[in-house]
């Protein structure tokens, strides 16, 4: 059927017949537009996008602060570095699941971190 016998057609509906075609002619549009993710997509953006635990980051950032004021106890010095390698472990699976994202969009890393619009992490 072509565009115009489809519109001879709708022009033959009844108005509540008429709205209810185009609210369903609105949410096919939505619906074919709508990025559709699977599983292993879903997965993989779950993954890039954890984040280190508020109540735990919060503790690093103190210790931080007390290593540059040279306050630290060895016992802090201890639970900062545990802290610091939990972060590069998250840091670097994050980038693991960015990387194979990448791959199963075809695109490049940098393309890929362009579109999720990740930006770098700010210090300090």
């Amino acid at each position: 059927m072509s565009t115009k016998e489809l519109l001879k057609a709708v022009e033959q509906l009844k108005p509540s017949e008429l709205q209810r075609f185009v609210s369903d002619v609105i949410a096919l549009k939505a619906q074919r537009q709508a990025p559709r993710l699977t599983i292993s997509e879903t997965n993989l953006l779950r993954k890039i996008n954890q984040g280190f635990p508020p109540n735990r980051l919060k503790k690093w950032k103190q210790l931080v602060r007390k290593r540059d004021a040279r306050k630290l106890t060895s016992k802090e010095h201890q639970e900062l570095i545990r802290l610091t390698d939990q972060i590069e472990e998250l840091q670097a699976n994050r980038v693991k699941s960015a990387v194979q994202l990448a791959r199963v969009r075809k695109k490049t890393f940098d393309e890929l971190i362009r579109e999720l619009g990740i930006q770098p992490p700010r210090h300090g």
